[in-house]
């Protein structure tokens, strides 16, 4: 509690996980602007309860966590590897930390990632937290001069002094994985993405590579890494790659595309040619949540819409084709057979649908190789018992069999042409 002391912490949320998440007078102001509060109409997991009934957990609750561990990430590692930093630089850095945690996820748009992929365009959710930070009134009010150091520990292009921070908020083994395995097993029932979140807090070392402090893991802890790594590829299969789950974000994606043709849902943001944001309509946006989407679906379903009534679940995709490939065979037949379909009669993303997902430990970091053009991987670093350091990949012969690169090859038809891509595949 050293430096939740420090902070001023006087307020306290029960968490199931948890116990209990403390929070100060200025996080607790945050919490209480309409943008923020608009998260707790915003799912975790989008339509993944259609799949796990449980899974009604918000967005607003998962940002809570991802507080709560990125303080125990952040206090297991000053109190222990860092404290020749003082008490006053620290307790700064983790009032910088934990307002980034709180809002990492505050530019989610309705039903996450799906919906974002339709209606945002050149720009990520994360793009959207940053501006928001930077330019919704109530919050910046709070935060003053900080807003832009806090929307920075959110970007890839943060200073130097607070790459650490960004790291414990959004590196391989972040404080938003490790709240939302647990958080999203939990809802969903599941043990997928179980760990040891205790021991995992305390595992994280730091070294100074490149002038700046960068996360390691000692070699001693390097069964916790592991553990958590397994746990998120399962957890990664299970439930937001389960195939069911899978075709309800197509529908969901067919819909609004659809809606946007339609004229609707193009004006709340403003993007130039750069791909920066230029303005977003922050009145619209508090009440842009699951709801708000939700009654536009109802009302589409009145009017017999296909995609409307799927996603309020009075039927789904048919998924006909479902292979974990990491062998050429079935690629080559996944391959195959998406050539059949585009070559017959069939309307792409109407009558059928492709859906291929990588399986990665890693995140990928913006930056590219300036050789081979593709963009880095965020690496891992192990620290052995004679101070070497080893990517985790090199290290762990359980990560890199687990690390192999595979793809998750799907095809989907709608309900109504189910057995005309069924025989149209079967060709092959």
């Amino acid at each position: 509690m050293k430096y939740l002391n420090e902070i001023g912490v006087k307020h306290r949320f029960r968490d199931p996980l948890y116990g209990y998440i403390w929070l100060t007078d200025e996080e607790l102001k945050i919490i209480d602007t309409p943008l923020f509060q608009r998260l707790r109409r915003v799912h975790q997991l989008a339509l993944t309860k259609y799949v796990y009934p449980t899974a009604e957990h918000s967005r607003f609750v998962h940002s809570l966590g991802v507080v709560h561990c990125a303080t125990a990430i952040f206090t297991g590692l000053f109190e222990h590897q860092l404290s020749n930093i003082s008490t006053a630089d620290a307790t700064r850095m983790l009032k910088l930390l934990r307002y980034a945690a709180l809002l990492h996820d505050i530019g989610h748009l309705p039903f996450s990632h799906a919906t974002e992929k339709s209606l945002l365009d050149t720009v990520s959710h994360e793009d959207v937290s940053q501006f928001i930070i930077e330019n919704y009134q109530p919050i910046v009010n709070i935060l003053e001069e900080d807003a832009p150091i806090v929307a920075s520990i959110l970007s890839s292009k943060v200073k130097k002094k607070y790459k650490i921070l960004h790291e414990i908020i959004s590196g391989n083994l972040d404080a938003d994985r490790a709240d939302y395995l647990l958080r999203d097993s939990y809802y969903c029932g599941v043990k997928y993405g179980d760990y040891d979140f205790v021991r995992y807090a305390q595992s994280f070392g730091a070294r100074e590579i490149d002038n700046y402090l960068r996360l390691i893991i000692n070699e001693r802890d390097i069964f916790v890494i592991e553990s958590f790594l397994v746990a998120r590829y399962h957890y990664t299969l299970q439930v937001p790659y389960h195939r069911t789950r899978t075709g309800y974000d197509l529908s969901l994606e067919a819909y609004l595309k659809e809606k946007r043709g339609e004229g609707e849902l193009n004006d709340f943001i403003n993007i130039n040619d750069s791909g920066r944001i230029i303005s977003l309509d922050f009145e619209f946006f508090e009440d842009f949540d699951d709801y708000f989407v939700f009654e536009m679906i109802k009302r589409d379903y009145r009017k017999s819409n296909l995609w409307a009534k799927i996603l309020l679940r009075q039927d789904h995709l048919k998924c006909l084709f479902d292979e974990l490939a990491s062998k050429e065979e079935y690629i080559t037949d996944f391959k195959n057979n998406v050539n059949l379909l585009r070559q017959s009669e069939l309307e792409e993303n109407r009558d059928f649908f492709v859906a291929t997902r990588k399986v990665i430990l890693f995140k990928e970091s913006s930056e590219k190789n300036a050789e081979s053009g593709e963009k880095n991987k965020k690496s891992i670093l192990v620290q052995k018992n004679n101070g070497e350091l080893m990517n985790i990949s090199d290290y762990s012969e359980l990560i890199k069999t687990v690390h192999a690169e595979s793809r998750l090859l799907r095809i989907y038809a709608a309900p109504d042409k189910k057995e005309i891509v069924k025989k149209t595949i079967n060709k092959s």
